[in-house]
């Protein structure tokens, strides 16, 4: 199968478990923003991009005008032909804006784009018991198992991230439902079928079910 697919979600909404899972059935290639920019500055942190990458994360600012769009863009053309997942981006109404002049640079539209939509209730349940590996960067829950103690990949200690506070975890779910209408209005025409809400407070087979009856529908 080959999809264009973007991924939008809020903190919590399953993301992770969801792109997990259409990797596995359908073998597309993931460009995850946090990956292409941890990569950055791993693997050459001495160039112009890192050490502006480096500043802005560590004085906590907003990244500049296109510097994450400017990173997406060759990953894109790489695997137009293939099909891809997007996650983490966009995360404003500015960042789609951009998005959306990128797609249309390239003539390319997503065939879906899924909004994950979850109450903050059902985040904070969720949350309390993640845990996160640092070196994969592979999450998972204790209380429900999915993951044991030890990562199975690596075998490291898994542990809380530290982004996981309830006050931090609060600030970022007001601060996504507050974007997600914009960025949805910016983003709209960018798909062949719309903005597709998926419903995520149930179960991940329930969401999972729902989502490969909409893959197959285009």
């Amino acid at each position: 199968m080959t999809k264009k697919i973007l991924i939008l979600g809020n903190v919590g909404s399953g993301k992770t478990t969801l792109i997990r899972c259409i990797r596995s059935d359908y073998n597309l290639p993931y460009i995850s923003t946090g990956n292409i920019v941890r990569n950055l500055l791993e693997n050459d942190p001495k160039s112009p991009t890192s050490q502006e990458l480096k500043f802005l994360i560590d004085n906590k600012l907003p990244f500049n005008e296109g510097l994450i769009v400017g990173l997406l863009k060759p990953e894109i053309m790489r695997n137009i032909a293939t099909g891809f997942i997007i996650d983490g981006f966009p995360k404003n109404p500015n960042e789609a804006n951009e998005l959306q002049v990128l797609m249309n640079s390239l003539n390319i539209k997503f065939d879906h784009i899924f909004n994950l939509q979850i109450e903050l209730l059902e985040v904070l349940k969720r949350l309390e018991s993640r845990v996160i590996c640092q070196p994969c960067n592979i999450s998972g829950s204790l209380e429900k198992q999915v993951f044991k103690k030890n990562c199975d990949n690596c075998g490291v200690e898994m542990e809380r991230r530290k982004d996981d506070e309830i006050e931090t975890i609060k600030a970022r779910y007001e601060y996504m439902v507050g974007n997600e209408t914009a960025i949805c209005d910016n983003l709209e025409k960018l798909s062949q079928i719309g903005i597709e809400n998926i419903d995520c407070n149930r179960t991940p087979r329930e969401i999972y079910s729902e989502i490969k009856t909409l893959l197959y529908k285009l």
